[in-house]
């Protein structure tokens, strides 16, 4: 129920950008969707393969204004014509008028987009206190023109009834009152349209509710909306529902830390808000986040909490009850429309994906697995989820003590140590002596005796390429450690990440939220306006100084990161032949350190092929299962959302890429695009792996998905010891309670060394 499909199409180029009118115009409610809609968008059919059939098109929110919505089908229609893919194609209300959505904005997007300086000075808005106004000045003038139309009738109906409708309309001295930019907004105050509005913190929703009610009008559903269950019983006494992501990020529906108003997050939102009656849903904001994974933030909500009726309800029925089309979408029913999703598995597990579709009855969608897939049992394994999760975890009392007291965990399910673990044996133990673990195996145990029956232990997680303990809130310059500018030809001059690092969890919920995810060690590095970036510093997520806490790489390096497909980069070298001369300049360089290349066009990896080393990493490398070298994918689901990711092949076809570079020998780890994906590091991994046709056990699963987030990024990145658990070497693990890599499990406790933090609850 929010996305921007066809109005922002993939691949991305400027000629498709056309979700904002990014003028000065502030106010355009006037606006249609319908008028920029490209039926050849390449992501509805992506889309579609997800399961979804439907999607209510929005306009973007830099205006306060954005315009009126249109729901489309995910059919393509013989016509090629765009007007009938709409939903309601042909057909009206009851009441004989149209189906009609608009959509507003509130908070940062209008007020940071306008309130930007230009040659005469900002542009208002550049306060909340001006949001305020504009809306209320051009609700006034709404009401207005509403106002001058019904006394037009009165007076019409007056003369008919004096003078009988022939003779009527020689007494009217005027037209009917109208104005093509105000008329949507009068058909919102006469409860013709069905409003959303995007509104992140509660302050703004308040202001939206106080508007609504000084002009009479109805807000359907507040969208974003990531600080609403704070305000769960207003939104409950007004009727208004909630879209929202689930978490955190730039990649799925647990989006936020990104910016100020998505700072105030809660992974139990959704769970918060149901509780007080709030109908909640779960939307992409596509191409923001992938639609084509949107079962995928209902799957998170129920792993947090939500219970699974409501998980399925929230991208069903509640979406479909919120535009105004409970009558004929949302469910499987006599009468309704034919739109029916058949899944590989329980769709709120780790890498669900349809095998067929069905839209209006038309198949629109079939994996190439189907055939193989009908009629074969059904593997329970990868029945993770219970039906209903309760709002805590069993209880557990961890007792593993802090502060460097020895302690031994014992009755694990399954220890993987090293990437060369076999299923643990009866009677296996980890003994952590002053955060070193002085036995594994067969041990004597010592200190406190930690039962772990039923939980399995990894190594830390790590994650790679992010800019974690470098900044806290990405569009707030003020919370980095600042962006860099390097002169490919003075590159010992750059900066060093390593003196930026400001780091400590009880300062940021970044870090905290990475290292309650189980991930202990981040390679982070600083942004960059040139083709040349900073090195890399890595450290562990649960340090608080910024000196000691730093990890020893067991080999030279310089982690440089080249940026070959950066647009708008400065400096002499612009095309991708000068960013590539610069690559091949810093491979032939005459030391032992590592580079890692940020790169994905296929193109430019082979040019490359020829000069990498064998420690050179590239770093994104989404169409890298073309040329099969050492990569780390990032983002682990890649999206044909670019002019250079437009091959890539995403986790839920056959052959992955995944599957192609793993086949081919490749040492692949996985990472998230933006540090607010870090929370969902080791599902980005699960999912990868996750492919029926592995018929994996569960050791072998959890062992293939924790590689891909520990073991193969730290040979990557030249500290493999960080992420074995062996005698002699530092504590560095993770206890979770089910399969690590699938969504039944949960982060239990996580140790490093002497820090050690016990039933670990995401905020």
């Amino acid at each position: 129920m929010h996305s921007h499909m066809g109005v922002d199409s993939w691949p991305a180029v400027r000629a498709h950008q056309d979700g904002n009118e990014g003028s000065t115009t502030r106010l355009t409610p006037q606006l249609r969707v319908i008028d920029a809609f490209n039926p050849w968008d390449n992501a509805i059919k992506i889309i579609n393969s997800g399961g979804v059939t439907t999607s209510l098109v929005l306009p973007g929110s830099r205006n306060l204004m954005g315009g009126e919505a249109f729901a489309y089908k995910h059919r393509h229609v013989p016509s090629n014509r765009s007007e009938d893919m709409l939903l309601n194609a042909g057909m009206g209300r009851d009441d004989g008028k149209k189906w009609r959505w608009m959509k507003m904005a509130c908070g940062e997007n209008p007020k940071n987009h306008f309130g930007n300086e230009r040659q005469d000075g900002p542009i208002y808005p550049t306060t909340r206190l001006g949001e305020g106004y504009l809306f209320r000045e051009k609700f006034a003038a709404a009401a207005n023109l509403r106002n001058q139309q019904n006394d037009w009738c009165e007076r019409a109906v007056s003369a008919a009834d004096k003078h009988g409708t022939a003779k009527a309309h020689k007494l009217i001295e005027s037209r009917f009152p109208t104005d093509v930019s105000l008329e949507s907004l009068v058909a919102l105050l006469r409860g013709d349209i069905i409003l959303n509005v995007h509104c992140y913190e509660t302050y703004d929703i308040e202001a939206m509710v106080r508007h609504s009610h000084e002009f009479g009008f109805k807000i359907a559903t507040f969208h974003h909306a990531l600080e609403a269950w704070q305000v769960s019983d207003l939104l409950a006494k007004e009727r208004i529902a909630v879209a929202i992501f689930d978490n955190l990020h730039f990649n799925k529906a647990d989006y936020g830390h990104y910016k100020q108003e998505a700072y105030g997050i809660s992974v139990r939102a959704a769970q918060a808000l149901a509780s007080k009656g709030v109908k909640v849903a779960f939307k992409s904001d596509h191409p923001v986040l992938n639609a084509q994974h949107l079962i995928h933030e209902a799957a998170k909500a129920h792993h947090y909490g939500l219970s699974g009726s409501l998980a399925i309800q929230s991208v069903t029925s509640v979406p479909a009850d919120r535009i105004g089309q409970g009558h004929r979408l949302g469910r499987v029913a006599p009468g309704f429309d034919a739109d029916v999703v058949i899944w590989d598995r329980n769709p709120l597990d780790i890498g669900a994906h349809p095998l067929k579709v069905f839209v209006d009855g038309f198949e629109t969608f079939e994996h190439t697995s189907f055939a193989s897939e009908i009629g074969k049992p059904f593997d329970p394994r990868l029945d993770t989820i219970k039906a209903e999760i309760d709002v805590e975890p069993a209880e557990w009392r961890c007792t593993i003590p802090g502060a460097g007291a020895a302690f031994t965990i014992e009755n694990a399910t399954n220890i993987l140590a090293t990437p060369e673990s076999s299923p643990s044996q009866p009677g296996d133990r980890i003994v952590v002596e002053n955060g070193i673990v002085t036995c594994l195996g067969t041990c004597e145990p010592k200190g406190t005796v930690v039962d772990a029956a039923g939980f399995w232990i990894t190594p830390g997680l790590v994650a790679a390429g992010a800019h974690l303990g470098l900044e806290e809130i990405m569009q707030e310059s003020v919370t980095s450690s600042g962006t860099i500018e390097v002169d490919p030809s003075k590159i010992s001059e750059a900066p060093s990440a390593k003196d930026g690092l400001q780091i400590g969890r009880h300062l940021s919920k970044q870090l905290d939220a990475a290292f309650k995810a189980g991930v202990t060690t981040a390679v982070s590095l600083l942004r960059s306006t040139t083709v040349v970036g900073s090195d890399n510093v890595v450290f562990r997520t649960g340090g608080s100084d910024p000196v000691d806490d730093i990890v020893r790489e067991e080999r030279p390096t310089r982690n440089m990161g080249v940026g070959l497909e950066s647009i708008g980069t400065k400096g002499a070298e612009m095309s991708f032949g000068g960013h590539i001369q610069i690559a091949r300049k810093l491979l032939a360089a005459d030391n032992p350190e590592s580079l890692v290349i940020k790169v994905n066009d296929a193109n430019n990896i082979r040019r490359l092929a020829p000069v990498l080393r064998d420690h050179d990493v590239l770093l994104g490398a989404a169409e890298s299962w073309k040329v099969r070298k050492s990569v780390v994918l990032q983002p682990a689901r890649c999206t044909p959302a670019t002019w250079s990711t437009r091959e890539c092949i995403e986790p839920s076809r056959v052959p992955s890429g995944y599957d192609i570079l793993r086949k081919g020998g490749v040492n692949v780890g996985v990472s998230v695009a933006e540090d607010n994906f870090v929370r969902d590091l080791i599902w980005e991994a699960g999912w990868a792996v996750a492919n029926r046709h592995a018929n994996l056990t569960d050791f072998e699963f959890a062992k293939e998905s924790v590689s891909l987030v520990s073991w193969n990024l730290a040979r990557a990145y030249g500290f493999e010891s960080r992420t074995h658990i062996r005698v002699g070497g530092a504590a560095n693990f993770v206890l979770y309670d089910g399969v690590p890599g699938t969504l039944g499990a949960r982060v239990r406790a996580v140790v490093d060394g002497t820090i050690t933090e016990c039933n670990t609850q995401q905020a």
